[in-house]
């Protein structure tokens, strides 16, 4: 992404223009960096499925979390860590364990046999790209995927839910980043259920010349925003 968007590594920190904090923690310290240089992902430090769950109640208004204990139906239990994928759907009421997060069950099964992801990379809260991601309800936690298509945001989401995922964004302090989204069937609401701060790129089932025009779609949105930053940074 870097190569496409015409920009370099620097060899050392004073001779960058630009900071990306890109470590695959759950929960990390605030780093540290030379003063005046402005960094990416900086103040993005805790990406716990209850801190999600925490942000997403605040900016949509409607509560992902689930209290298990007192909770009546299914629901999803899943580790606090990212990139597990140990999700299970269990029946509720049940006992709160440690290390883990609990969430109402998003029902995403089309009449195909498969469920939906939304995963949308973000840059500056702005959406550049979907992947839609499907696979076999059995594998719904899975990082594996039957089938990955491309579309544009705007066929996907209104220009409110734009707006709220952006928000969203902000509000997790996710400079660059990936948010994994849920479109129920029924009601139609979203849910963002993850956030991933060290994103990794288009999923492995899309087609190469998919691919490629999602990477170079992605680094222009990344050159537009890196050069806002450092110019925001520089003195009048």
């Amino acid at each position: 992404m870097l190569q496409l968007a015409g920009l370099r590594l620097a060899r050392t920190p004073a001779e960058a223009d630009l900071a990306m904090v890109f470590e695959d923690r759950t929960v990390s310290a605030h780093p540290a960096l030379p003063a005046g240089l402005p960094a990416l992902n900086a103040d993005c430090l805790d990406v716990t499925k209850s801190h999600v769950a925490a942000v997403f109640e605040a900016v949509f208004g409607r509560a992902l979390a689930i209290d298990p204990e007192h909770y009546q139906g299914a629901a999803v239990k899943k580790s606090e860590a990212n990139g597990r994928h140990d999700g299970e759907i269990i029946a509720c009421p049940a006992p709160r364990l440690a290390g883990f997060a609990y969430q109402r069950l998003v029902d995403t099964l089309g009449p195909d046999g498969l469920v939906e992801d939304l995963r949308c990379p973000t840059v500056d809260g702005e959406i550049p790209i979907v992947f839609i991601k499907r696979r076999e309800a059995e594998r719904r936690f899975a990082n594996a995927n039957a089938e990955v298509e491309m579309a544009a945001p705007e066929a996907v989401f209104t220009a409110d839910e734009l707006n709220r995922l952006a928000a969203f964004c902000r509000a997790m302090k996710l400079d660059w980043g990936g948010l994994d989204v849920l479109r129920d069937r029924g009601s139609g609401a979203l849910w963002v259920v993850d956030v991933n701060k060290t994103d990794m790129g288009p999923p492995t089932a899309l087609p190469l010349k998919q691919k490629m025009q999602a990477a170079r779609t992605l680094a222009a949105a990344f050159r537009r925003f890196a050069e806002r930053r450092v110019n925001a940074s520089e003195p009048v």
